[in-house]
């Protein structure tokens, strides 16, 4: 699953995920929107600028998976010691990380004794598993926080319109010809699954933002936020994105809650 952090002592905020991740998020984008398709647009009447602006993020996602952004090393679960070809001389430091890992390790319950823990040495064969290793590699995008709070606010409103995109999707799914299986198989299934991974989107994002201005100044800035009517169409995207290059463009070491704050309350006005 993706998931968006903020790093300390730097500006922006991170989207990592791996490639499976990225991808279905891209073409969730694209299909909730309407772009996805030769003849695809916007399917949320007055929000058709607004929507392309998301197409933004589709850009950094597909460029991710291009390798032109950057990639990490994220623990996967998996340890050495569960392979055959494990070799570890310090058995005590062995049962200290196990200890520490307890609720993920093998338990044996029909053992009442220390050595249990050592049971799972060898349990997989590395012949089987040549590619196994603690490490996953992971896409990572660097974005700038107002412009992800941006994309949060304008899912957030669009997601109260989701029944546009069903209604959307399900008339798809009723034209016959080569891709009504598809179609079908998207509206029974996927459709809400991509719903899904959008809120999952947008919660990330705004938990982000909880996280770094605390719970008062984001209650009052969501209140305000709540208070407009149907801000992904009366949005003023002009000056929104204008707010967002302005910010870029001073080039803060570091994120400050004021300045943030200051420049995501003027999307609202």
């Amino acid at each position: 699953m993706f998931y968006i952090e903020k790093p300390r002592n730097t500006n922006g905020v991170v989207l990592t995920g791996d490639f499976f991740d990225f991808d279905r998020l891209y073409f969730a984008i694209m299909k909730f929107t309407g772009f996805y398709g030769r003849d695809g647009r916007c399917i949320f009447p007055g929000c058709d600028q607004v929507c392309e602006n998301l197409l933004g993020l589709c850009y950094e996602i597909r460029h991710a998976w291009q390798g032109d952004r950057n990639i990490v090393q994220v623990y996967s679960g998996i340890h050495e010691y569960w392979f055959d070809d494990y070799v570890e001389s310090d058995t005590g430091q062995y049962e200290q990380d196990y200890d520490e890992d307890d609720e993920y390790g093998f338990d044996d319950d029909d053992s009442d004794n220390d050595e249990s823990v050592n049971l799972n040495i060898g349990v997989f064969s590395r012949k089987d598993f040549p590619d196994a290793n603690e490490q996953n590699t992971y896409f990572s995008v660097a974005l700038p926080f107002p412009e992800v709070i941006f994309y949060a606010l304008v899912l957030s409103d669009l997601l109260k319109k989701k029944e546009i995109f069903m209604l959307s999707v399900e008339k798809s799914a009723k034209i016959e010809g080569m891709l009504q299986e598809l179609n079908k198989e998207y509206f029974y299934f996927d459709a809400e699954c991509d719903i899904a991974r959008l809120s999952i989107l947008v919660k990330q994002a705004l938990n982000a933002l909880y996280q770094f201005v605390g719970e008062e100044e984001y209650l009052a800035f969501m209140g305000q936020f709540e208070q407009i009517n149907d801000f992904s169409a009366n949005c003023n995207l002009e000056k929104i994105n204008n707010l967002i290059v302005d910010y870029c463009e001073k080039e803060y070491e570091i994120d400050e809650t004021k300045t943030l704050m200051n420049t995501l309350i003027e999307f609202l006005k």
